[in-house]
Order: C-alpha cells, then sequence, then structure tokens
C-alpha cells in the first residue's frame, strides 16, 4: 500500500524526477516480500512434505546467502568499477572489505532510505505550499482550464495568445490544464474509454491537489469549468480558497449536447457554471 501511494503521488506531481529516491525504496519493499515469500515457501507450498516435488531445503539460508553474496558483488565490484576504481585495487581481496562495508553501510541506513523515499513527496508538496516564492514581487495567476497548452483553439483565442504581454507587466502565470496531452490526444477519438476514464480520475486528482496552493495566487483564470461533472462540490470549495476568480464563460457550455464520440458527455452539469 505504501509502495503503490508513494508511486501514485510521485508519478502525479514529480514525473520528471520520481526516481529520485525511488529505487532505494522500491528494492527495500522488494527484499521484504521476496523474503516473505521465501520463508513461507516449503510451509504453504509444499506442507512441510521433504519428498514433495515443490520442497526446497534451506530455502531460507540460500536466499540470505544469496542476497549477500549479490550485495557484495554489486558494492564491491560493479559500483566501483563504475566510478573508475582500478581492478589492480581492488583485486585480488579489497573488493571483499569493499563490499563487506558497502552492505554494512546499505543495513544502517536501509531505515532511513525507507522512511525517507516515502516520505519525500508530501514532502515536497508541504515545500510547495508553504515555503515563499523567490518571485516574491511578483502578481501570480493560476489559469484553470480544460485542456493543455497550445492545444485547443478556444483556449489560443480567449487568453493563451496574452501571455507574453502578462508576463512582459510582472505576472507570473501558471497553466493547469485537467485533461493531460495524453488524454487530449485520444478525446475525440472513438473508443480508448478506459484511457479516457483513467485521464477523467486523474485530472479530479490533480484539481483535489490544486486546492492545496490557491492561496498563494492572486487571480484564479477559471476557462469553461472546473470539473466537468459533478454537482458543484468542487467549485464552492475554490471559490472559498481562492482571493480573487475570474470566470471565463463560453455560452455553448449551458448546452448539453448528443456526443457519440463521448456518451458521458450528457452527465456534465450545466448548474456548475451557476456555482462559480
Amino acid at each position: 500500500l505504501f509502495l503503490l501511494t508513494k508511486i501514485f503521488i510521485e508519478l502525479l506531481l514529480y514525473r520528471k524526477n520520481y526516481n529520485s529516491q525511488f529505487n532505494y525504496f522500491f528494492i527495500i519493499v522488494f527484499l521484504l516480500i521476496a523474503f516473505y515469500f521465501v520463508y513461507n515457501w516449503n510451509f504453504k507450498i509444499a506442507n512441510w512434505i521433504q519428498g514433495a516435488v515443490w520442497y526446497i531445503p534451506h530455502i531460507t539460508k540460500i536466499f540470505i546467502i544469496l542476497t549477500l553474496v549479490s550485495s557484495l558483488i554489486i558494492r564491491g565490484i560493479i559500483i566501483p568499477i563504475t566510478r573508475n576504481i582500478k581492478l589492480s585495487y581492488l583485486f585480488p581481496f579489497n573488493w571483499l572489505i569493499v563490499g563487506m562495508l558497502g552492505v554494512l553501510l546499505d543495513l544502517s541506513k536501509a531505515p532511513g532510505y525507507f522512511l525517507g523515499s516515502l516520505s519525500l513527496p508530501f514532502l515536497k508538496i508541504f515545500n510547495k505550499i508553504f515555503l515563499i516564492s523567490d518571485k516574491k514581487n511578483l502578481e501570480k495567476i493560476l489559469v484553470l482550464c480544460p485542456f493543455p497548452e497550445g492545444v485547443q483553439a478556444g483556449q489560443r483565442l480567449k487568453y493563451e495568445q496574452h501571455f507574453s504581454m502578462f508576463r512582459q507587466n510582472n505576472y507570473d502565470v501558471k497553466v493547469k490544464p485537467f485533461i493531460n496531452l495524453k488524454t487530449w490526444n485520444i478525446l475525440y477519438k472513438k473508443g480508448y474509454y478506459t484511457n479516457k476514464f483513467l485521464g477523467m480520475v486523474l485530472g479530479y486528482i490533480k484539481r483535489f491537489f490544486t486546492i492545496f496552493i490557491l492561496f498563494r495566487y492572486d487571480i484564479i483564470y477559471v476557462f469553461m469549468w472546473i470539473t466537468p461533472y459533478g454537482p458543484g462540490i468542487m467549485e464552492r470549495i475554490y471559490r472559498f480558497f481562492s482571493k480573487k476568480i475570474i470566470y471565463d464563460i463560453e455560452d455553448n457550455i449551458l448546452v448539453i449536447k448528443k456526443n457519440e464520440i463521448n456518451p458521458t458527455a450528457k452527465f456534465k452539469s450545466v448548474k456548475k457554471t451557476v456555482k462559480i
């Protein structure tokens, strides 16, 4: 559960560098799970029948020895070679000393790696929310829109063409679309219902986390809607936490049309516009 939660948050919010601390966490969790299965193998699989086909004598000892030997080789030979340590220094015996030292360090730091990699995404969120921005003198505008920047004609016409002027006049503009580019590429194609559904779920999750940074912006610029479906709860929350909202509405949002490509369009709520 911890592993999946961490992966999800890192992929969602910090996709560019989520691997930085993920490896330590994954390795430790993988070893714990592997040890659990190995430790219970003869009991669960072979029912402690020594003559059974699946019975493996001393399986736990074998696993621990293989893990330690692998760690020694990685720490004593592979890592030093990648760091340009000469083979003449490592062999015949120094690689063993270096490897044992590395394994001891890894074991002593394992709890810290585990807790640190687990808490990293939450610390990043905390820092983004509470640390003071370097751009103190800039007016901050957060643009909430349905689609990614530069792909939809209505968005380009209504506000995107003005971004350069805003930035020249001391405004810091951030854009947070509901739909990511991957979902946009299939949105108006037939089928792909699973990918479209996952894209929508991801959009709602991003909108939820955005609530916690609304107070950092002087203006929240909403184009069309904040979320496409639902009774307007998210809109009320955004209204409450925003300093100032500019709502850019188009008349066609008030008309729910039949959509053969995306049948769920009929569930869009016209009343959400009133909540904004």
